[in-house]
Parts: structure tokens; sequence; C-alpha cells
């Protein structure tokens, strides 16, 4: 979708002006002025009909979560060697690496998921496993807002990676 600034520009400044107008005319009364409040809302024509999993990266200033937080990271079946490089970088916050089969496993039942959701305070997965994990995890991780942050597991700098999303 295409935005013209130009357009977007004369409009807001037309608002603007219109704001200005309404207040002068309203400052000839003998009340006192109350600030204007002005609220801009933009929508677009056209809906996602796509469910889209993957989260919008915010970066902040100071991290959320501190060392004596716990961290679950989920990794893609068959992909154990990226648990030992995990392991070596020697991240304080990871306290257990789940690998999607063993989501499979050992969480079919309710409260197996409630459980696993208790226990830790964050949850990253690899950014390849994101469309499939609301199936695994079922609606309570939706509704506790824990669905597992997005992690690149084939970046180069794996733990800056990491320590990013955490």
């Amino acid at each position: 979708m295409s935005l013209d600034p130009k357009l977007v520009h004369r409009a807001s400044k037309a608002l603007l002006r219109f704001i200005d107008k309404n207040t002068f005319k309203k400052s000839k009364t003998l009340l006192i002025d109350d600030p204007e409040q002005l609220h801009l809302i933009i929508s677009t024509k056209d809906v996602a009909t796509k469910e889209r999993h993957k989260p919008y990266r915010i970066p902040l200033r100071h991290p959320m979560y501190d060392e004596n937080s716990s961290v679950c990271l989920i990794i893609k079946s068959g992909h154990e060697d990226t648990v030992e490089k995990i392991k070596e970088l020697g991240i304080p916050q990871i306290k257990e690496i789940i690998t999607a089969e063993q989501l499979k496993k050992n969480c079919k039942t309710y409260e197996a998921r409630r459980q696993l959701l208790a226990t830790y305070d964050l949850f990253l997965a690899d950014d390849r496993l994101l469309n499939s994990l609301p199936k695994l995890l079922g609606s309570k991780f939706f509704k506790a807002k824990k669905l597992p942050a997005p992690v690149n597991l084939l970046s180069k700098n794996l733990k800056t990676e990491i320590t990013r999303a955490v």
C-alpha cells in the first residue's frame, strides 16, 4: 500500500486550520478555554485475510526481562547441533530448550500446556516454526499473551539475536 505524503501533509494542515478556526470562535466567550485534543485515525481499504503469527519487533531501550527471568526456547526438530551452540553461548535466561517434537509429545493435555505456560516468563521460538506453534500451544498462550517471540537461529551472530529478543 502506498500513501502519498503530500496528500497526508495537506490533509493534516487542513485539519489543524479547522481546529484553530473553531478555537478562535470559542475564545470569544468568557469561559475558560480547555486544551483541544486531536485524534488521527488511519485506516486502510483492504483488510488482511491471512493470519499473521509473527509479531512485529519494537526495539526497547531497556530490556523487559533480567537475568533472573526464565526463558524457554523452542527449536525445530532435528537441529540438536543448534542446542549445543546455544548452550556454549552461556545465556543465563535460557533455562530449557525444547524441540517441536518434544512439545507435541509432552504437551498434549491441557494441564501440561498450562504448566508449561506457568513455568516460564518468556518463550522464544525459531522463526521458521511460528506458523505451526499456535496449533501446538493452544489458545491459553494467546489469552496469556505469551506467544513465543521469533528468533532467527540461522543468524551468524546468534548471541546478539537471542539477547535482542529477550
